[in-house]
């Protein structure tokens, strides 16, 4: 059964801990936000931190880093 990928990238931040837009990419996901809005509104719990980056130009800019909030009573 072909997963979808908001089922993609759940699985990815399971297995991985975090996920970015480069992350999303390689999985076929060019809109990940999107794809983050569309888990946070069926019920899912992530956390969104920002990080400063350097550009190749020099100049910077800030990526999103997602990950999942474990619910009460998991570990």
């Amino acid at each position: 059964m072909k997963m979808t990928q908001c089922e993609k990238i759940k699985k990815f931040m399971e297995v991985n801990g975090t996920i970015t837009q480069r992350d999303a990419i390689s999985l076929g996901c060019y809109r990940l936000a999107s794809r983050i809005f569309d888990l946070k509104k069926s019920g899912i719990n992530i956390k969104t931190e920002t990080k400063r980056v350097k550009n190749i130009d020099g100049t910077e800019s800030y990526i999103a880093i997602y990950s999942l909030i474990p619910e009460e009573g998991d570990s």
